[in-house]
C-alpha cells in the first residue's frame, strides 16, 4: 500500500484449480489520520465513523466494543503478526489485512458485543489531542461511558477527556498535563452502559451519574439496592469547560460509595461510574467476565486475571477504589496479555515527583 495506490491479487488455497478469470473487485480507500473519524451523512442519517489500526497475531483481540481475529488455512502454523485496519460506522464493522507477511490465505473472523444487557466494553486506539468520535455497538438513551485505564506508550503525563456522549457515540481525546502538548498516541479501555441497574450473567451491574458544581468535598453515592457483596466502582470524570479532571473512590460498600472530585473549584462537574459486583460469570455466548479488586503501586507490576485466556488479550477497565494517599494519580496500562496486565499509578503531572512508598486498591473488570 501507498499514498498513490496498492497492489492486489486473487489467492488460492492448496489444491485449488489454478488459472481462475479475473474478478471485479470493489474497494473503498479513506485517509487515516486527521479525520479518520467524524459523522457521516449515509442516506440521509448522521452515522458516526471511526478509523483503526491494529496488528494482530491470529488470536481474539478487542477492536472497539467487537472481537475480532485473523484465520489461515493451516491453523496449525502459527501465524505472524500482521496488521489490519477497521471501518466502524455506525453498528458496523469493517476489517480489512493491509500487510502480507506469510503466504497464507487468512480471512477475519469477528464476535459481536455480548447480549445479556444494555453494555458493552472494548479497546479505543489511537488517542491524542484531538477529539476523536467513537461509535457505539449499541444504541442507548442515557448512556453512561468509563474510560480507564490509559497505555503508556508516552511516559509524559495525562489522561483521557471525554465529552458530548449521546445515544450512539462519544467523543474522546488524550490531554496532556501542563504545558506539555506534544504527546505520543496511546490506547485505552472503555465500557459503557445503560443507566440503571441490570443484571450481568450470575452477577449485578449498575450504572448512573453524579452533576455537581465545582467542590471537592466527599459525596456519598447509594445504588438503587444492595449487592450480594461489595462491588467494583469504575469512574470519568469531564467539567462543562471540556478538561480532564479526576475523582477519587474510597469507602465502598454493599449499598454505597463515597467520591471526591479532584479539580478545581467553581466548576461544574459530571461524573458517570459503573458499579461491578466482584465475581466471574459465564455470559450466554460463552464469554467471561471477572470483577475483582488488586493493590497497584507507583512503578508497574502484573495484575494476574482469575482465569488465563487463549485470546491476544481481553478488555481490561479498571479505576482507583481507594484514597490511602490524597495525591491524584492516574491508572496507565502495559503489556496486556491473555493471563495478565501491567498497571502502575502515574502522576497527574509533571509537577508531581513524589515517589512515596503508596499502593491503592484498584477494582478491575475482565471482559472477553
Amino acid at each position: 500500500m501507498g499514498v498513490h495506490g496498492f497492489d492486489a491479487a486473487l489467492a488460492q488455497g492448496p489444491g485449488e484449480e489454478k488459472g481462475h478469470g479475473a474478478e471485479t473487485v470493489g474497494y473503498l480507500a479513506l485517509q487515516p489520520g486527521t479525520g479518520s473519524s467524524g459523522v457521516f451523512d449515509v442516506t440521509g442519517d448522521a452515522a458516526p465513523y471511526l478509523l483503526q489500526t491494529f496488528k494482530t497475531n491470529g488470536r481474539w483481540l478487542p477492536v472497539l466494543s467487537q472481537r475480532l481475529k485473523r484465520s489461515n488455512e493451516a491453523s496449525e502454523v502459527q501465524q505472524t503478526v500482521e496488521d489490519v485496519q477497521v471501518l466502524a460506522l455506525g453498528r458496523q464493522l469493517f476489517a480489512q489485512q493491509v500487510s502480507a507477511k506469510d503466504r497464507f490465505l487468512t480471512a477475519m473472523s469477528r464476535l459481536a458485543p455480548v447480549e445479556d444487557g444494555p453494555f458493552e466494553w472494548g479497546m479505543v486506539r489511537g488517542l491524542d489531542a484531538s477529539w476523536t468520535v467513537m461509535p457505539f455497538a449499541k444504541t442507548y438513551n442515557t448512556p453512561v461511558v468509563v474510560v480507564r485505564s490509559v497505555s503508556q506508550h508516552d511516559a509524559k503525563p495525562g489522561r483521557v477527556d471525554v465529552r458530548q456522549a449521546l445515544a450512539d457515540r462519544v467523543e474522546l481525546r488524550f490531554q496532556s498535563s501542563g504545558d506539555d502538548a506534544e504527546h505520543g498516541k496511546e490506547d485505552a479501555f472503555y465500557m459503557i452502559a445503560e443507566a440503571g441497574r441490570h443484571p450481568l450473567g450470575d452477577l449485578a451491574i449498575e450504572a448512573g451519574r453524579l452533576i455537581a458544581e465545582g467542590t471537592d468535598e466527599n459525596r456519598s453515592i447509594r445504588f438503587a439496592s444492595p449487592f450480594a457483596n461489595a462491588p467494583i466502582v469504575l469512574t470519568s470524570v469531564k467539567t462543562a469547560d471540556g478538561e480532564a479532571v479526576d475523582a477519587r473512590v474510597d469507602t465502598i460498600t454493599v449499598g454505597s460509595f463515597s467520591t471526591a472530585f479532584a479539580a478545581p473549584l467553581g466548576s461544574s462537574q459530571m461524573m458517570d461510574w459503573i458499579a461491578v459486583q466482584e465475581g466471574s460469570s459465564t455470559l450466554k455466548s460463552g464469554r467471561t467476565i471477572e470483577a475483582f479488586s488488586s493493590d497497584v503501586g507507583l512503578d508497574f507490576g502484573s495484575v494476574y486475571f482469575p482465569m488465563v485466556r487463549s485470546n491476544q488479550h481481553p478488555t481490561v477497565v479498571s479505576d482507583v477504589n481507594g484514597a490511602v494517599d490524597a495525591t491524584p494519580r492516574i491508572l496507565r496500562h502495559a503489556n496486556p496479555t491473555g493471563a495478565r496486565i501491567r498497571l502502575r499509578l502515574a502522576p497527574e503531572d509533571v509537577l508531581d515527583a513524589s515517589r512515596a512508598n503508596v499502593r491503592e486498591r484498584v477494582g478491575i473488570f475482565v471482559g472477553d
